[in-house]
């Protein structure tokens, strides 16, 4: 029985990491702004802006969303 949950519990893993992939660039965009301004996660706001910009990298409003998060976090560096 051990091995059962084991098992589902790898597979329902798996299936969830594979699903995270596929997000498009709008998808990884409004989970940015979310994690923001719902979450005020902006580390995680900023790696998911970095990666829809990976994805579409003359994506305007990340770019801008982006710079922004690094104001708010105080990493105008960045």
């Amino acid at each position: 029985m051990k091995y059962v949950f084991l098992s589902l519990f790898l597979w329902f893993s798996i299936g969830l990491a594979c699903a995270q992939s596929n997000l498009t660039s709008d998808e990884l965009f409004k989970s940015a702004r979310d994690a923001a301004f719902e979450q005020k996660n902006y580390p995680k706001a900023i790696e998911l802006s970095k990666t829809a910009l990976k994805q579409s990298p003359d994506y305007a409003d990340i770019q801008i969303f982006l710079g922004r998060l690094y104001t708010w976090s105080d990493k105008t560096d960045s």
